[in-house]
């Protein structure tokens, strides 16, 4: 395709985003300013995409031309660009698509990206000395500021305050969550004090696993990254199912496996034995999933045998109203316990399936959910917010899964 077309079709592509109704570029402007805008292509169920909409959001606030599209309800706008992994960060200057990112960016990388975009009409980058713009972009009193702000748009204490908010704590996830901190960049060979160990191979030392008889679901319970280097991360949260010295397997949801690549993608699982201990991680492999069910299996390989949950049977009784609780990682934090009650069994077609009371926050899909005594029957797979329920995949659909894998219970 011709640059000239190229660009042609860029901006009938712009247009239909203001037709579509996806945030105009000068929310607060009469007239058009900046001659381009950068994209966030972004979805509720990414977890990334969640992580960094507070960036993209404080931009907006001070009128910088960055804008999101919910792909959800844009798919034939994020088809045309062909958006491949979430979040995406498309910048367009003069009709044209001059850079691409995928995955979650810090704030100095979009900065440096809205940097790029220059202004329709130069003069404006100038305002006479004596001009209400220009006042607005002098130093108050008392700011301790000498130059005006990098980027167009006025910068109050507040926000700089958040600012540094978000930075404090993009650098905290870098030093205290190896693998959730910076997606899809592979693994680092340099490991600072504060990085979570990566291993292939469990260490039955580094885990300090717990005397129990019957392990209570939360030690079973684990964070899970997967990472394609192309398409950017994929949070959830996941359960040891079975262990044994040789091998382990996780179950979690199917679609944290969306466009997975065996050959560019990276799973890590992290487990929290020992809550008092930062997490240990390994290395895992998909063992098999089921979209339509939306379950998965992964395999790690251990020297010792790890705390697992029982799966209930295909024979299990379960009833409206019965007393259940959820554990999974909300917001890619350390696993945490929800007290639930089921509401509906089978409420949808297709594979076994339990609705309960609650919403799942993003994060937690793939973790399990339980009876008081701690069995295994459900996996979390969705949310419905209209109705303010979670959606688990049900313990037939998870036999079902098992059984092709011949590991049933």
């Amino acid at each position: 395709m011709s640059d000239k077309k190229r660009s042609r079709r860029i901006e009938i592509l712009l247009a239909m985003l203001l037709v579509l109704g996806v945030a105009p570029l000068f929310a607060q402007q009469q007239a058009p300013e900046y001659n381009g805008v950068l994209l966030d292509f972004t979805a509720p169920w990414c977890s990334w995409c969640q992580k960094v909409a507070p960036i993209v959001h404080q931009m907006e606030r001070q009128g910088l031309p960055i804008r999101s599209v919910d792909t959800d309800q844009n798919r034939e706008l994020a088809a045309r660009f062909n958006i491949t992994g979430l979040p995406c960060f498309v910048l367009i200057v003069d009709g044209k698509e001059v850079q691409r990112a995928s995955g979650y960016q810090s704030e100095q990388t979009l900065r440096a990206m809205v940097s790029r975009i220059p202004l329709k009409n130069t003069a404006q980058m100038n305002p006479a000395p004596n001009s209400e713009s220009n006042r607005r972009e002098q130093p108050r009193s008392g700011d301790n500021r000498t130059q005006p702000p990098q980027f167009p748009g006025h910068v109050t204490p507040q926000e700089e305050k958040e600012r540094q908010t978000l930075v404090q704590n993009e650098q905290k996830e870098k030093d205290s969550k190896r693998g959730f901190g910076i997606p899809f960049v592979g693994k680092s060979k340099n490991k600072s004090n504060g990085d979570k160990e990566i291993q292939a191979r469990a260490k039955t030392e580094d885990l300090k696993l717990p005397k129990l008889e019957r392990p209570s679901p939360m030690s079973s319970s684990t964070r899970i990254c997967v990472t394609n280097r192309k398409n950017g991360s994929n949070l959830g949260s996941g359960t040891i199912i079975s262990s044994e010295i040789g091998q382990t397997y996780v179950l979690t949801c199917g679609h944290v496996f969306r466009d997975f690549d065996p050959e560019t993608s990276i799973i890590e699982v992290d487990f929290f034995i020992d809550r008092k201990e930062r997490p240990v991680t390994f290395v895992g492999k998909l063992v098999k999933s089921d979209l339509k069910a939306d379950v998965g299996l992964i395999a790690i390989p251990t020297d010792t045998p790890l705390p697992v949950s029982r799966v209930a049977g295909t024979g299990f009784q379960l009833q409206a109203r019965d007393s259940v609780m959820s554990i999974g990682c909300g917001g890619g934090e350390v696993p945490s316990e929800q007290q639930l009650a089921v509401t509906r069994i089978n409420r949808y077609s297709g594979p076994h399936n339990i609705e309960c009371t609650g919403v799942p926050e993003q994060g937690r899909s793939g973790g399990g959910l339980f009876t008081p005594d701690g069995t295994l029957i459900g996996v979390c797979t969705a949310a419905d917010k209209q109705d303010q329920r979670g959606i688990y995949a049900g313990y037939q659909a998870i036999q079902r899964l098992l059984d092709q894998a011949n590991l049933s219970h």
